[in-house]
């Protein structure tokens, strides 16, 4: 699951946004802004995340918040040439060996 947390605290960990899913948190509020902590979650353990700063939104029908989840989906899923690598899907490599990769950004096998 992907779970998406507004006004994380500063010092807030992929883990905790993630076990944030399961219980209630109080945000951080900035007055000039919005952030937004992405992270892709496992039964409340962490795969992938990202965060994402914006304009302070006005709602939800906001276009920046459209912006800001397209950015943070792109930083946790890479695609392969956003790297410098041709084609592929990302999660999978063939070479040297083949594999699948649970967290481009994080390498984690």
């Amino acid at each position: 699951m992907i779970v998406a947390r507004f006004d994380a605290d500063q010092g807030a960990s992929t883990k905790e946004v993630c076990r944030s899913a399961y219980e209630s948190v109080v945000a951080a509020r900035y007055v000039d802004r919005t952030n937004l902590f992405l992270a892709f979650c496992d039964k409340g353990e962490p795969i992938a995340g990202a965060k994402v700063s914006g304009p302070k939104l006005d709602g939800p029908a906001d276009p920046n918040l459209r912006e800001m989840m397209r950015q943070g989906m792109k930083a946790m899923f890479p695609h392969p040439s956003d790297r410098g690598t041709p084609g592929g899907m990302g999660s999978i490599e063939l070479s040297p060996t083949p594999r699948f990769r649970l967290n481009p950004l994080d390498g984690i096998l």
